[in-house]
């Protein structure tokens, strides 16, 4: 005890009246370049009525009392160590006491002891979801709007959940995992009241399942097509026909040989156009698949094309293209 150094308290270890140590005390020096072996620590611990080193256990404590360091430092104002055991806080307690900077009875205080018997409430929830949805943690926003009640939110949230898990995932799953996020979408739109939230759900849709197309094999994808034109002409309002038009063409180049999946997307192919009106953006979203249509048409259906074209696009330049009416 007489090692821990001089100063005006080193009388009360031990030592003499002038911090000597007296003569007949055997010196204990230990060589400047070892290290205690764990048997020595375990031994010396052992003299002194302590429990024994334990280098594991030293080590996970070495890691509590750094999260410990961490916990208490973080506080501004007040910072609550709560436990279930008067008996093993005494120790730490009885020492921060005695710096001044620890006291009990304030449970009081405490927002979980005020709460702890009232379940949460669905507001409860729904302002945990916001707060969720608002840093993209999808899926604990999902579960959260469900236990608020909020199920078309947390359709949304599981949309999107959806959609991350595809975009990560092996090449071969992303085709279902896109479809599932689409659906969700869809669910989500039957239960807007607003139209115009309504339609960005659908339009989000429909989106999403042109990305599961470019993963799926063939008939699949014609399929993923032809349902994301089937939204765009028949669920957005106003309908976006210029889209719903590349989709239903996607679909037809999926399957070369259905002549359905063809003739589908030649009839919408005049309504594209007139939609479009004199709009130079959307004429340009319509060329490409109006193009491809041309190359595959019939004599009679390309015939039929030019005349829904040549009124919208005479003396009309599109993309370096100005399409004359002699042609």
């Amino acid at each position: 005890r007489g090692g821990w150094g001089g100063g005006p308290g080193a009388a009360s270890h031990g030592g003499t009246p002038n911090g000597q140590r007296p003569a007949s005390a055997p010196e204990r020096v230990m060589p400047a370049e070892t290290e205690p072996t764990t048997e020595a620590a375990g031994a010396a611990a052992a003299d002194r009525g302590a429990a024994p080193f334990d280098p594991v256990r030293d080590n996970i404590l070495c890691e509590e009392l750094k999260m410990l360091y961490v916990a208490m430092t973080r506080a501004r104002k007040r910072c609550f160590v709560y436990d279930s055991s008067t008996e093993r806080r005494k120790p730490l307690f009885d020492l921060l006491s005695r710096a001044g900077v620890a006291e009990s009875g304030l449970e009081g205080l405490l927002s979980v002891s005020k709460t702890k018997s009232r379940k949460s409430s669905a507001e409860d929830w729904l302002r945990q979801a916001d707060n969720l949805e608002r840093n993209r943690l999808w899926a604990h926003a999902e579960k959260a709007f469900l236990k608020g009640g909020d199920e078309k939110r947390a359709l949304e949230a599981g949309g999107r959940r959806l959609c991350d898990e595809a975009a990560v995932a092996p090449k071969e799953a992303r085709s279902a995992a896109f479809h599932r996020a689409a659906i969700a979408f869809m669910l989500c739109a039957s239960r807007e009241p607003e139209e115009r939230a309504r339609g960005l759900s659908l339009v989000r849709a429909a989106r999403i399942w042109c990305a599961a197309a470019s993963f799926a094999s063939s008939s699949r994808a014609a399929g993923f097509y032809a349902r994301a034109g089937e939204v765009l002409r028949d669920g957005v309002n106003p309908p976006r026909l210029v889209d719903a038009l590349s989709c239903f063409v996607g679909a037809a180049e999926q399957t070369p040989k259905d002549k359905m999946a063809w003739a589908t997307a030649q009839g919408l192919a005049a309504r594209a156009l007139q939609d479009s009106g004199a709009d130079a953006e959307r004429l340009e979203a319509a060329f490409k698949p109006l193009s491809f249509l041309a190359a595959q048409a019939e004599k009679a259906t390309l015939e039929q094309l030019v005349d829904a074209m040549a009124p919208l696009l005479s003396d009309f330049s599109v993309s370096g293209i100005r399409w004359e009416e002699d042609k």
